[in-house]
This record gives structure tokens, sequence and C-alpha cells, in this order.
């Protein structure tokens, strides 16, 4: 599932002659470096720049992703990038956004389209929301309940679609495998 956005944002990027240069990828809220690595092989000659708040999770990505080269890791809060300004090609994150409340949500979006460049990617893969696949809604109205989320309940009822559009994103891919959705979105060009 943590997968689900590579292949068509690959694809983006090819029609776009990004992969023709190195990219500047930044992930947001790396954990112990799962993503970190799918994205690393997907993409090569890319700078991988993984972060996360958590200081002992960026040290288990670090002895995980040791074989690889041209990762970097970064102690930092997504919702206030030590980035400049349009400094990235693509900012990605997976579970990231069901832990968060909604002003966080919001915080992370927009700094992500600060650090972009302007034609840059965001992905994302989280939880599936309410209506994306209505044969799973019981589940997901049940996850709080099971599990202690106490953020889960807003973001399965808020669309991420909306809060990327209100963050100026332009939607350019959404889709569903199991129990994760993905969304791709474009920062505009200016």
């Amino acid at each position: 599932m943590r997968r689900l956005f590579l292949p068509e944002l690959k694809n983006h990027l090819q029609q776009d002659g990004q992969l023709t240069s190195p990219l500047q990828i930044l992930e947001l809220a790396c954990g112990t470096g799962r993503g970190s690595r799918f994205v690393r092989l997907t993409f090569p000659t890319a700078q991988v720049t993984a972060t996360d708040i958590s200081a002992p999770y960026l040290k288990v990505a670090q002895k995980k992703l040791e074989d690889l080269n041209k990762i970097d890791f970064l102690k930092c809060d997504a919702t206030n990038l030590p980035f400049k300004d349009q400094s990235q090609d693509v900012v990605f994150c997976i579970f990231l956004f069901h832990e968060l409340p909604m002003e966080e949500r919001i915080k992370v979006l927009s700094e992500a389209h600060r650090v972009l460049k302007p034609g840059g990617y965001f992905a994302a893969v989280d939880s599936l929301q309410i209506g994306d696949r209505p044969e799973f809604d019981i589940f997901l109205e049940n996850f709080p309940v099971d599990f202690h989320e106490p953020f889960y309940t807003n973001y399965i009822k808020n669309e991420m679609q909306t809060l990327f559009q209100k963050q100026n994103f332009k939607m350019k891919n959404e889709g569903t495998g199991f129990l994760s959705k993905y969304w791709i979105a474009q920062k505009p060009v200016i």
C-alpha cells in the first residue's frame, strides 16, 4: 500500500521530462524508512531527504537504509520545514494525515506547497476516507474505536482533495488499494 503512488508519480515526472535531471525528493514523517527505500529504488538518481520529528525513528531509518546512497536524514517538523522556498521537485508522505488534527494537516500541505518548485508534485498515501469504497466504511468507522486514533474520525470525514485544492494544488491522480488511498497533486507553474 505504501507504494501505491509510485507508478503514477514516475509517469508524471517522465511526461514532464523531469526524470532527465537529478530530482530533489523530500519525505515527510519517514518513520522507519520503508517508504524512503521504495522511492530511492524507483528514482535511483534522485537526492532523497527523509525527515521525521522523531530522532529515534530517524536512527532506525538510517540503519535500515545504510545500504543506499543519496539519502539524507533530518529531524524536523512537517509543519515548519527548514527548506528554502521552491527547492524540491517532489514532496511525499505515507500514512501521516490521519495522525494529525485538521489544522496540522493544513499546515503540512501549506509547507509542502511552499517548498515545491512550480510544477512540482506532492504525493501521499493514507487510509481510505468515508465513501471511497463504501464496502469498507464500517471498518473505517470502527478503527478509532478499536485503536487509539484520536484524529482518525475527523480525517475520514474530511476529503483530502478539498484540502489540496484549498492550498492551490491541482489534483492529478488518486486511487485506492485495499484500505489505502493515494493522491498526486501538482503545484501550478506560475
